[in-house]
């Protein structure tokens, strides 16, 4: 008896909340339609017409030019091997002349035993004067010879009788030394090996005490003023860049984690490898970038970047807003104080906006409002909003 009891009370306590729940639901559906009904009662034009206000944004026929993002890398444009032009034992190294380290053009690196080379220079200069001396005589003994033959001769003395040959030999001999100087200078000069470029040390290979030659590697730099900017397309976003034309510009940003600093560069030239990845079947899409000499920056081979890439073709559409598309994906505009919901096809996307074409029309009212209470046909006024 208990038990049936028990029963019969869980049985009652079950229905309580069932009617509960179900008057929760009403109150909420009366209460939301409350809301819809007030919502629409504001929105009515004040001129008593039976008029809703929705807000517009008057919106004209443009240039518009497709573009995408893309993400890439930053990479080195060539890789330099550097070697010593002569021959000799390495006495001492720059202090910069680290992998990973900065050099500048003109930057010692790499420092010769010069004893051998300052012997020679020496040894150059010393039969340049011997040479000179030489000819200073020869000169000399001509002149006598040719006062000589004045003597008891008319006209001009023949070329061996003024010694012209002897003269000759010893310009030529002149000139030889000098060359010979000239060389050994260089050679002098060389023995300090110096950063071709304004770059990064990738590695280096030179050490104090070690002899090299100019078959021997120093080390291996990349240019920092000079680098290749590269990202991977997706087939639709090739697909895209074909179909307007191909590449016009790009415009990057580089993430630059040493520095905390976000450098922006524009620029053209972009080719599209014929060869796609393997593994992700995207196309490379690489351009090379040549910083002015008076950029200060710094451009970090590795670095990542975000980039927009701008087609060259453009056209005559109108951009749209996406949240003026409803679920369907259509648009409503206004015309004759009636709203009507169009059907467009979307161009392509840019810039946070759709680029659609609405054919046989150059400016249209376009609807910001909230799309879930329009409808085609609805009877409206307008609020028109400023369009940027």
């Amino acid at each position: 008896m208990e038990r049936a009891n028990s029963f019969q009370l869980v049985a009652q306590l079950q229905c309580h909340r069932a009617v509960q729940f179900a008057c929760f639901l009403f109150v909420s559906s009366i209460l939301s339609m409350a809301i819809t009904v007030s919502a629409y009662a504001q929105g009515k034009a004040a001129d008593g017409g039976g008029l809703y206000q929705v807000q517009t944004v008057s919106i004209e026929r443009t240039h518009c030019q497709n573009s995408f993002i893309a993400y890439g890398q930053v990479y080195p444009h060539q890789t330099s091997l550097l070697n010593p032009r002569v021959s000799g034992l390495v006495e001492t190294l720059g202090e910069a002349f680290e992998a990973g380290r900065r050099v500048t053009r003109g930057q010692i690196l790499v420092s010769l035993e010069k004893t051998d080379f300052e012997f020679r220079l020496a040894e150059a200069l010393r039969q340049l004067a011997d040479a000179q001396l030489m000819l200073a005589e020869q000169q000399a003994l001509s002149e006598r010879a040719i006062a000589e033959w004045k003597v008891g001769n008319q006209g001009s003395p023949p070329s061996l009788a003024a010694r012209k040959p002897q003269i000759t030999l010893a310009k030529a001999q002149v000139d030889a030394a000098e060359y010979a100087v000239a060389v050994a200078r260089r050679d002098l000069a060389a023995t300090d090996v110096k950063a071709p470029f304004d770059g990064w040390v990738v590695s280096r290979s030179a050490s104090v005490g070690n002899m090299v030659s100019p078959q021997s590697s120093l080390a291996e730099l990349i240019p920092a003023k000079k680098v290749i900017v590269r990202m991977m397309l997706s087939p639709e976003q090739v697909e895209k860049i074909k179909q307007f034309g191909g590449p016009e510009h790009a415009e990057i940003e580089l993430f630059n984690d040493i520095t905390n600093t976000s450098p922006y560069f524009r620029f053209s030239g972009l080719d599209l490898n014929a060869m796609a990845d393997a593994e992700t079947r995207q196309l490379a899409a690489s351009a090379v970038l040549d910083l002015a000499p008076e950029y200060e920056g710094e451009v970090y081979p590795g670095a990542f970047f975000k980039a927009r890439i701008y087609t060259q073709q453009q056209g005559d559409y109108f951009s749209v807003p996406r949240e003026a598309f409803n679920e369907a994906g259509n648009i409503f505009i206004v015309e004759e104080k009636k709203v009507r919901e169009m059907q467009v096809a979307t161009v392509f996307n840019s810039l946070g906006n759709r680029v659609v074409d609405i054919p046989g029309e150059k400016s249209v009212h376009l609807v910001v409002s909230k799309l879930d209470r329009i409808w085609h046909g609805m009877p409206v006024t307008e609020k028109v909003a400023s369009h940027e």
